[in-house]
């Protein structure tokens, strides 16, 4: 279980004093030996959500996956709520215990972001809004919509490019970036991946999951960054690991619906 004592100061990141009919959005960051960039990205975090609607209030959690550097004592002192791993678990173990969390403290919407300053904290909005206006579960920021153009090496473009094909075969939905970090998820979507959301290599699984289970899931432009700083939590391993487990993960999804409709039919 993480230590959840370093909250740090919940209030110190929100924007617009709290009403009753206010809007409450959660800003996770899972976060491993961030230290260079971490502070930056909280930073700009800062500034745009002060341009935000006061009626938005913002909490602002890092979860330190096990950094061995001072990723939790820079996130205490910019005003985060920091849940802390022992052990590092991973990108999936990290978005986890956020989730978790967020269900815990009764959140609208979480925004699920790198701390490395890959994502451009002002496109929150373009992510929350669809989800304001009930047209839609889960926001993905995507890479390659909206006129963009991503550079990814040929292996990353050729494994996207797979993922693509496999949720269009087995969702009949063309998601172009099933691996961004960057998305917004409401309270619905919360509730279901609080308790199913995978530990390891959560991409086109959980979009699969999200989309078979009757969630609507679209995505919007958005700006992708390159890491200056930091440590990707995941390994040169992964490269090897992630096509046939993120395979395998999606089939097992699959089945795992099937099997649910099958049951309610004969019921």
């Amino acid at each position: 279980m993480p230590d959840t004592s370093d909250t740090g100061r919940p209030g110190g990141l929100e924007t617009g004093a709290p009403q009753a009919r206010s809007v409450s959005v959660l800003v996770l960051l899972p976060a491993l030996n961030e230290e260079a960039s971490l502070g930056k990205t909280l930073a700009e975090l800062r500034t745009s959500m002060r341009a935000d609607d006061a009626d938005t209030r913002f909490e602002v959690v890092v979860v330190d996956d096990g950094s061995t550097d001072s990723t939790r004592q820079i996130a205490l002192r910019d005003g985060a709520v920091v849940l802390s791993h022992a052990a590092t678990m991973g990108y999936g173990g990290a978005v986890c215990t956020g989730l978790h969390y967020a269900l815990s403290r009764g959140a609208d919407l979480v925004v699920i972001m790198d701390a490395d300053g890959q994502h451009d904290p002002h496109g929150i909005n373009d992510l929350i809004a669809p989800v304001l206006r009930a047209e839609a579960d889960v926001v993905i920021g995507s890479r390659f919509v909206g006129g963009r153009h991503y550079r990814a090496s040929l292996g990353r473009r050729a494994g996207a490019a797979a993922f693509r094909f496999l949720l269009s075969l087995f969702a009949h939905k063309r998601i172009t970036d099933t691996t961004s970090g960057f998305q917004c998820i409401g309270a619905q979507a919360l509730r279901q991946l609080a308790g199913t959301y995978p530990t390891d290599y959560p991409d086109a699984q959980v979009i699969l999951q999200l989309i078979l289970s009757g969630m609507k899931v679209i995505e919007v432009p958005a700006v992708m960054r390159a890491r200056t700083a930091g440590t990707s939590m995941h390994s040169w391993l992964s490269v090897f690991r992630y096509p046939p487990r993120m395979l395998l993960s999606m089939l097992v999804v699959v089945v795992r619906v099937a099997t649910r409709r099958i049951g309610a039919g004969s019921g």
